[in-house]
């Protein structure tokens, strides 16, 4: 997938000595899961789309499959929410750090088409970028074939 100079790239995050051990494309998407092959290990989840580049920090590999799924679910009706209980209802899901913030995605209960990847600076601010219709799918689709790489233990890269 080629780099746009339009994208958030935090390739840089990245470090010299990483293995490709999961990789999966659907249409605009591409999701790469890499780990240290030197030194402590560390795992690395690279989300690669339209408009976004990231290299988020995972703590270990196990959460993948319940990310994919959660995204997966279809959509249930909300409960009637009231301001002081909203926080109750957001269906968040922890995905790593990037650059030391943490990054979740958050699940919409209003659109089940929705969901948003929440960079968040805490007191220097947050970053929400949507992923919403096909967008979502094609999301969800690499990520799955990505895991499936994984299970498998094997990783097959187009030349």
């Amino acid at each position: 997938m080629s780099h746009s100079n339009n994208k958030f790239d935090t390739s840089q995050n990245m470090p010299a000595q990483i293995g490709l051990i999961g990789i999966g494309t659907c249409g605009n998407w591409e999701v790469q899961i890499d780990e240290t092959v030197a030194g402590l290990q560390k795992w690395y989840f690279q989300i690669e789309g339209p408009t976004v580049s990231f290299n988020i920090e995972i703590p270990s590999l196990t959460s993948l499959p319940s990310i994919a799924a959660e995204l997966s679910k279809p959509k249930q009706d909300p409960p009637v929410i009231t301001a002081h209980i909203l926080e109750q209802h957001t269906s968040s899901i922890p995905l790593g750090t990037l650059g030391g913030l943490p990054v979740l995605l958050l699940r919409d209960d209003e659109y089940s088409d929705r969901c948003t990847l929440l960079i968040d600076g805490n007191r220097g601010g947050t970053v929400r970028i949507l992923i919403a219709g096909d967008d979502l799918q094609q999301f969800v689709s690499a990520l799955s074939e990505a895991i499936d790489d994984l299970e498998d233990g094997t990783v097959e890269v187009d030349s």
